[in-house]
């Protein structure tokens, strides 16, 4: 079998595809307060978005074997963001109602466990423990398919 004569125009649109993706990481910046979680995205054009605690629903996170992860804010239902405004920030899935996400996380339980107790003081509530499921973990195949809420 003789191999595509375009082989270098694939190896273009690959490594065009890589680097976007290498400058998106670069280029996003999450930042948690005590009162609120803003994102800073974008690679030419930055937008940032100022969510308030009290803005926040839920929460959940998706793990991979190495504790890393998304972690999935779910907004109030008058909250209303365009998918395109958030890729590759939201979580797929989501196009009616876009979910913004925290993006391959390190420590990801330990961050979740502090936006938790954040929106907790923030609301008023009592704060419960986000613990780890083995059962729900992430496999490397499909980055997406095991969620926990935090």
């Amino acid at each position: 079998m003789r191999p595509p004569k375009n082989t270098s125009l694939y190896a273009v649109a690959l490594a065009l595809l890589l680097g976007t993706a290498w400058m998106s990481a670069r280029s996003t910046l999450y930042t948690l307060t005590n009162k609120r979680v803003v994102m800073r995205i974008g690679i030419v054009l930055n937008m940032t978005f100022n969510f308030p605690l009290k803005m926040i629903e839920s929460a959940d996170c998706g793990f991979t074997k190495d504790g890393a992860g998304d972690i999935y804010l779910k907004l109030s239902k008058g909250t209303k963001i365009a998918i395109f405004h958030l890729w590759p920030h939201a979580r797929p899935g989501k196009w009616a109602v876009p979910q913004p996400t925290f993006r391959s996380i390190k420590n990801c339980s330990e961050v979740a466990q502090i936006l938790v107790d954040a929106w907790a003081a923030q609301n008023n509530v009592i704060a419960r423990t986000v613990q780890k499921n083995e059962s729900k973990e992430v496999n490397s195949k499909s980055p997406y398919s095991g969620i926990e809420t935090a």
